[in-house]
């Protein structure tokens, strides 16, 4: 995403679901980090610019609400974390 840069976000960051609430007020981003040993940093970042990407949906979008964001690793980068020695 264009003027997102934190050097904390390293790796390819992947969205793999959003879940929104249901008066859309709150919206749930889950994310994979490749490679994994920089998930937990990445996720840092990511929670960070939480302010960003919210401006970024008000300029972008005709929403009423705009959904305070949040991120979270998937079970699977979580997982694969864990395995790693």
């Amino acid at each position: 995403m264009r003027g997102l840069s934190d050097p904390r976000l390293q790796g390819m960051v992947s969205v793999q679901e959003v879940r929104m609430s249901r008066d859309l007020a709150n919206a749930t981003v889950v994310v994979s980090v490749l490679p994994t040993d920089r998930a937990r940093l990445s996720l840092s970042a990511l929670r960070s610019a939480a302010g960003f990407f919210r401006a970024h949906l008000r300029e972008a979008t005709r929403l009423r609400v705009i959904p305070q964001v949040e991120f979270e690793l998937s079970e699977a980068t979580s997982v694969a974390q864990e395995e790693i020695p």
